[in-house]
């Protein structure tokens, strides 16, 4: 009877987190794509837009795109393509999902670890509902941290059932789940020693086994991590993700990564001003990056502190150093001592490590209780006063990715010297077609950071769009001398100098774009507009026709084919891409006049 009991209290606990995060995260099914990253993943990646078949899953395990090494996440976005085409609401969707279902197995490896059902819940819970985990759900791009995070989840419980019953298979399983949790995102590297935590705390393992034999048990798991990270190396080298020293000195990453351990603690405790870009200090300007030194002494101090304390109280308080740690190490790999990308700190980075944090705070609450009953139900009002508040800031902070213009205009409320929320905005705006507006912010991107390469070759691109080709050209040329290896700044530049007849010297850029980045469709599409003003039909044609298999909606590509059809001589064969163009954009008056003309010519009825 009891066991019934029990099933059906950790059942209505699972349906409770699962209503949680449908209630704070039902509404992404209504949220755009946003242009941070979501293209180079989803809408503009001729691989992920293929669908599941072999060459995309050859793809998937051999690609070091988006400068990382996670075929499974690949596989995912293809899947997700087989099932919902581009509408965004279906990848946010299965955010959603999964994110509830890593609740729900945090939540259930919890209980069967401790035996504690209610601390279990209350942790599963803070997990799906703290405001700091909207960043992981609400944006598509971030699928590899719900996905890695279920792997994650599930490489606890298969742990688990090897540490009930050790034996050669479960420990395949365990084994199994962190492969594929390491090919959704490599932030897993820590989990083999986040197990050896487990293992002093709950599952009390090292007052039954040697140290020594506890850690050679892990030395597969943790040759599997050191297998991801080196491909996680080679693939941000390859692709230029991994700053130098040039660009943040040493000192300078540590000091920020200091600030940003406790800025993670801050944000946990009092989760508002969260942003999908913080602005790093040294990236900004000297004076910027000076004043991060008194605040890196403070912080160094505090972690120093509450490390002390961790392991004063390991013994009475293993559950204190177990969640300290968890924290710490799992943190760790993405601190920013290896920085990677332009951020001092991001939202995403928490998703798993604040688990540590929760655990420590939750088991504490559990003690006091234990010490003085009498403080038990203002504890249990206080979670769920938290938890409700959580809720809130969560849903309020899910609105604001709806698209891109909502999210980078919030960021630019709670943030300061935010050049990228400024760049950002701009280009959405831009695409929008409000161009005062773009303008504005690339004007105050540069004047935060006068260097920065896409503000200034946005701005080019603002340039070009009012007709005023040689202030553009100047300021792609200024963002090539920061960024000489940038196949969008080259093919930008390329677009300016085609756009005053400079035909030899843009067919230049614009090649080089390609040499640096051979599936870029727009690139391809100009420098078919480029060859076909020189007269070279049959090159313009070959470019032309690989934009189209890379995007098959390029409006410009098919419109500028047809065009090359009829100068090659065979109208007949230019018929189906104006063709294609109405059918993409039915008011297209150009392609609507140039079809009619060849339909008439041709003795064809007429199609539009």
């Amino acid at each position: 009877m009891r066991s019934m009991s029990q099933r059906a209290a950790t059942l209505w606990v699972s349906l409770a987190l699962v209503l949680a995060v449908v209630l704070v995260y039902g509404q992404v099914g209504y949220h755009d794509f946003v242009s941070l990253d979501d293209p180079g993943y989803v809408f503009d990646n001729s691989h992920v837009q293929s669908g599941l078949s072999w060459d995309g899953v050859r793809w998937a395990f051999t690609t070091f795109h988006r400068s990382n090494w996670h075929p499974v996440t690949w596989l995912s976005h293809m899947a997700d393509f087989e099932l919902f085409g581009l509408w965004a609401g279906g990848p946010h969707s299965v955010n959603g999902v999964l994110h509830a279902t890593n609740a729900v197995l945090l939540f259930l490896a919890l209980s069967l670890m401790t035996g504690s059902r209610g601390p279990s819940a209350l942790v599963a819970a803070f997990f799906a509902l703290h405001p700091l985990r909207v960043e992981s759900v609400a944006w598509v791009s971030e699928r590899k941290d719900v996905l890695s995070g279920f792997f994650w989840m599930l490489t606890l419980l298969a742990y688990l059932s090897y540490v009930r019953a050790p034996g050669m298979r479960r420990y395949l399983l365990v084994f199994t789940a962190l492969a594929l949790g390491l090919m959704a995102k490599p932030m897993l590297v820590s989990l083999p020693l986040v197990l050896l935590l487990l293992d002093l705390w709950p599952l009390d393992r090292w007052q039954r086994s040697s140290a020594g034999r506890l850690v050679a048990e892990k030395l597969p798991l943790l040759g599997l991590a050191l297998v991801s990270s080196a491909l996680t190396l080679v693939a941000q080298q390859r692709t230029g993700a991994i700053g130098t020293l040039a660009d943040i000195p040493f000192g300078l990453r540590v000091a920020n990564a200091l600030v940003a351990y406790v800025s993670y603690l801050g944000k946990t405790l009092w989760p508002t001003s969260l942003a999908a870009f913080y602005p790093h200090p040294a990236l900004i300007s000297d004076d910027a990056a000076s004043a991060l030194l008194g605040p890196a002494v403070g912080a160094g101090l505090l972690l120093l502190v509450v490390s002390g304390l961790a392991a004063y109280t390991i013994r009475r308080r293993p559950y204190f150093a177990v969640g300290w740690a968890w924290f710490l190490i799992t943190l760790f790999p993405v601190i920013g001592i290896l920085q990677v990308g332009v951020q001092a700190m991001a939202d995403r980075y928490a998703y798993l490590p604040l688990v540590g944090i929760y655990i420590a705070v939750v088991w504490g609450g559990r003690e006091l209780v234990a010490q003085r009953p009498r403080s038990r139900t203002i504890l249990l009002l206080g979670a769920l006063g938290s938890l409700l508040a959580c809720a809130v800031l969560s849903w309020t902070q899910v609105a604001t990715w709806r698209n891109t213009v909502t999210l980078f205009r919030h960021a630019l409320v709670v943030t300061q010297d935010n050049y990228f929320a400024h760049t950002n905005l701009a280009s959405a705006l831009m695409a929008r077609g409000k161009l005062q507006q773009a303008a504005v912010h690339y004007e105050g991107a540069l004047s935060i950071k006068a260097d920065h390469p896409t503000a200034l070759t946005g701005l080019g691109t603002l340039h070009s769009r009012q007709g005023r080709f040689a202030q553009a050209e100047a300021l792609h040329r200024r963002a090539l001398e920061i960024e000489p290896d940038s196949a969008i700044v080259q093919n930008n530049l390329g677009a300016a100098l085609f756009q005053q007849r400079k035909l030899l010297e843009a067919a230049e850029q614009v090649e080089r774009a390609l040499g640096f980045q051979p599936d870029f469709a727009m690139a391809r599409s100009n420098l078919g507009a480029i060859y076909f003003l020189q007269g070279r039909f049959d090159d313009a044609a070959l470019q032309l026709e690989q934009a189209l298999i890379l995007n098959p909606d390029y409006v410009t590509a098919s419109l500028n084919l047809g065009n090359v059809r009829i100068e090659q001589g065979r109208p007949e064969d230019a018929v189906p891409h104006f063709e294609r163009v109405l059918r993409i954009r039915p008011d297209h008056s150009i392609a609507l006049r140039k079809l009619r003309e060849l339909q008439a010519a041709l003795g064809q009825a007429p199609t539009y």
